[in-house]
């Protein structure tokens, strides 16, 4: 699909106090950085980046704000200014330190009061850079394809058109944390393209060693998997105990257990609902 650009106008007229985030963060936006992905998408949904960064920092929202830049160099110079800034206590920090060596990782906070009231978790990305149309086509889902430079907008061409309908589309298959981004769509309301479930299935399948948690709910919250798929699972997801009654935990009972697919085909078949979570 095409990146498209809109004025910034456009993000302001959804997000009014978005001016605020650009001048809160300039040292940031000053190295040709951008902002891209889950926190724009967000702030969108809300319509108020306080709102998101509150429920950021209350653990209600989920995530932290993803920054990236045209090159590794003014991903450096960003992070230096950041640091000096909000984090002196990591400036022997010069090499990307998140879990996956992708990106630096700090914090930082809002005060009122003299007390810190929000904590919010940074990440500069170092190591996929580039101009914003290039960055967002390597992103594996259409709905994160969404940036801004606070001048500027970029996105995908049909981006609010998947937002409103609240579909999901998978634009590369390959991406290995594919299962569990799609996890966190598909409990928040979002369905996948009817014309792309054989392959996210064939995706699931294949993660099942390591995404076996994140499997089960997209299984038990959606129609991702048709019912007669989901024995394709059976003996590959371990089992499902269920509760018959509470009390049965004072007699150190948990009542029967099933193979968990075998479970989920049979309460889908009969048209009810899981309860598991």
């Amino acid at each position: 699909m095409n990146i498209i650009e809109k004025d910034i106008n456009w993000l302001i007229q959804k997000v009014p106090d978005f001016e605020s985030f650009y001048y809160d963060n300039y040292e940031l936006f000053q190295h040709d950085g951008y902002v891209a992905g889950g926190f724009l998408r967000k702030i969108i949904t809300y319509g108020s980046v306080e709102a998101v960064k509150t429920g950021m920092a209350t653990g209600k929202i989920g995530g932290d704000i993803d920054w990236f830049f045209h090159s590794p160099t003014g991903c450096q110079s960003a992070w230096n200014d950041f640091v000096s800034l909000y984090n002196k206590n990591l400036a022997n920090i010069k090499e990307p330190n998140s879990f996956t060596k992708f990106a630096f990782e700090g914090f930082k906070r809002s005060f009122k009061n003299n007390d810190a009231f929000s904590t919010i978790k940074y990440q500069l990305i170092y190591k996929s850079y580039g101009i914003p149309s290039t960055v967002l086509n390597r992103f594996d889902i259409s709905n994160c394809k969404i940036a801004t430079n606070g001048k500027k907008v970029w996105m995908v061409e049909d981006w609010e058109e998947l937002e409103q309908n609240k579909f999901i589309r998978v634009d590369n298959f390959a991406g290995q944390y594919l299962i569990p981004r799609l996890k966190k769509y598909i409990v928040n309301g979002f369905s996948v393209l009817p014309s792309q479930k054989e392959e996210i299935l064939l995706k699931m399948l294949q993660s099942i060693e390591k995404y076996s948690a994140a499997i089960k709910q997209l299984i038990s919250c959606s129609d991702i998997v048709s019912v007669d798929s989901i024995l394709l699972f059976y003996r590959k997801l371990g089992d499902y105990r269920e509760i018959v009654d509470p009390t049965e935990y004072a007699k150190g009972t948990l009542g029967q257990t099933q193979d968990f697919a075998l479970h989920m085909y049979e309460r889908k078949n009969a048209g009810h609902s899981s309860d598991y979570r």
